[in-house]
């Protein structure tokens, strides 16, 4: 009997230790995320994500067509990628730490990335967009700017950045300005970009 009721013991302790603690998941984002650890998050085509509590994601965050990532105030740590395709709004008005790249592609309406860090390149490409500002942000790699279109005079603003590769921009209408506050560039000043 002895030996039945410690088998049965190991059995019940090797299956909460299998289990463990809640593990990261992929999700989708259709409102606001809850804070927590996530494996992927994926905002899906013309849906609206908050960011607004301590969310730490271990993969990437992508944002789809038609789709706003948004976070006004958190502690929002990517290790990967975040990766918009026709997105409609990229808008991190605090800072945010992103371990590999912010790679954004046809965005439709804004983009706003502020005092953030980022730990491979940033390229913003081929967007229509009202405005588009990249503000005081240090970046490890180079910064592409390339075949934009904002709504005018000021619109495009790339300013007091530090960029550990180089700053290149072309194709941009208007041309990208730095608004008075030059970009600290570890390599290259090319293009449009040549005096920011």
């Amino acid at each position: 009997m002895r030996k039945l009721w410690w088998t049965l013991a190991t059995l019940v302790v090797g299956a909460v230790l299998a289990v463990g603690p809640a593990r990261a998941q992929n999700v989708s984002c259709t409102g606001t995320l809850p804070a927590g650890s996530y494996t992927n998050v994926t905002v899906p085509a013309g849906q609206f994500c908050t960011v607004n509590n301590a969310v730490t994601v271990a993969g990437n965050v992508t944002v789809g067509t038609g789709a706003t990532l948004y976070v006004p105030a958190a502690n929002f740590v990517v290790n990967g990628t975040i990766l918009g395709t026709k997105a409609a709004n990229v808008d991190f008005l605090l800072p945010v730490t992103i371990g590999a790249n912010i790679s954004l592609t046809g965005t439709t309406n804004y983009i706003q990335i502020e005092t953030s860090f980022i730990g491979g390149a940033l390229s913003v490409i081929n967007s229509t967009a009202s405005a588009i500002n990249v503000l005081k942000n240090n970046v490890a790699a180079s910064v592409l700017f390339r075949d934009n279109t904002t709504s005018g005079a000021g619109s495009d603003v790339i300013s007091g950045n530090t960029i550990g590769g180089s700053l290149l921009c072309t194709g941009n209408a208007p041309a990208p300005t730095d608004s008075g506050i030059p970009n600290v560039v570890g390599g290259n000043k090319v293009g449009q970009c040549t005096g920011l």
